[in-house]
């Protein structure tokens, strides 16, 4: 592959910004689309912000993500155990304030990397190259990726190897990993050196990839944030698939929701935040390395972190693609057909370059 020039894709589709036009090499763009189940890639440039956690609230927000609702294994009666929660806080609200008012989200909560893994989990080692430490759901909670990790020992070989090939480019880029799952793209991202920032609303989701961290022996370079991500920081509810929680999307809250008791009737709420939101968090570099994967929120989610793509040099993001677009038409489909056609007009207008392929070729350029 040549560097800054052509991205040969497989599932995938990709825009491509060509390099006549712009003044400063680093801004040629290429952004990558998956048609199937991947993802989608971008170049821009890039400044780092100042970090500004806060140090309030915590109580609060560790009762909100109890899941005492839950009888199946998709969440953790609460979050004591392995994974302890850490809570950054910049000012506290109640919930029913911060989902009335609009406000922005008071918290983030990452998992504490620096405490021992779950031991009721089965990791193994994968069979890409380089091979690194993975923990999937069983098999009959998650058929589709789960499953192909254990049979196959591998999923979407292609779309790593173009990670792989964006990390070769860019050493000291930040991989964030928007709907990180048990971590296919994070870990294999910090097995090849890179810092990551790994995004999972589904807490069994977020355990696995917290063992698979400290099994690959990568917990020092992978943060894992316990939200969903949407285009604005809210609450929202987790809607999950029977036998797929790699497919497990959000929805929006109501009142009721937010304010009714614990009982077996409450839905399973979740903090979301915005792309925007992590700025913070991304200290160490200036360029981010950017996969998507928000169950058909993926147009919402890029609304909400143009300010991060502005600020900060993004030569690729992946995003997948189908389930955005199959869902389009749908009511309050979050992605509607002119959200589409403005995310991929802001993208255009930011210089990039579609194409779609399953074959590893572009199916079109310009």
């Amino acid at each position: 592959m040549e560097s800054n020039r052509k991205i040969a894709t497989v599932q995938m589709g990709s825009w491509r910004r060509r390099s006549g036009r712009s003044t400063r090499k680093c801004l040629i763009a290429v952004l990558v689309v998956v048609v199937t189940a991947a993802g989608l890639v971008i170049l821009m440039g890039a400044v780092e912000q100042a970090a500004s956690p806060g140090t309030a609230g915590v109580q609060a927000e560790l009762n909100w993500h109890r899941h005492s609702s839950m009888a199946d294994d998709h969440t953790s009666p609460d979050l004591k155990g392995p994974g302890i929660v850490v809570v950054k806080v910049s000012k506290s609200e109640s919930l029913l304030e911060r989902l009335l008012n609009g406000a922005g989200v008071s918290n983030i909560i990452t998992l504490d990397m620096n405490q021992p893994a779950s031991s009721d989990v089965t990791c193994f080692h994968t069979k890409t190259e380089p091979s690194y430490a993975v923990c999937p759901h069983p098999s009959t909670l998650d058929r589709h990726i789960s499953n192909q990790l254990r049979t196959e020992g591998v999923w979407q070989p292609r779309t790593l190897a173009l990670l792989a090939t964006a990390l070769h480019h860019y050493p000291s880029s930040t991989l964030v990993d928007v709907g990180a799952h048990v971590g296919v793209f994070s870990l294999y991202g910090a097995r090849l050196g890179a810092t990551v920032l790994a995004v999972e609303p589904v807490w069994t989701s977020a355990v696995r990839l917290h063992a698979g961290a400290a099994a690959g022996g990568v917990s020092g370079r992978v943060k894992i944030l316990f939200h969903a991500m949407t285009g604005e920081a809210t609450q929202v509810k987790l809607k999950y698939k029977d036998g797929n929680l790699g497919g497990t999307s959000v929805v929006e809250v109501t009142p009721q929701d937010a304010d009714s008791p614990r009982s077996s009737g409450r839905p399973e709420l979740i903090t979301s935040i915005t792309l925007d939101s992590l700025s913070p968090l991304i200290s160490n570099t200036s360029v981010i390395i950017l996969k998507i994967d928000t169950e058909g929120r993926e147009c919402d989610t890029i609304s909400g972190g143009r300010e991060l793509l502005t600020s900060h040099f993004t030569p690729y993001i992946f995003m997948e693609w189908a389930v955005m677009a199959n869902n389009r038409h749908k009511y309050h489909a979050p992605c509607s057909p002119n959200h589409l056609q403005e995310m991929v007009e802001w993208l255009t207008s930011r210089g990039y370059h579609a194409h779609i392929s399953k074959s590893g070729s572009p199916s079109y350029s310009r």
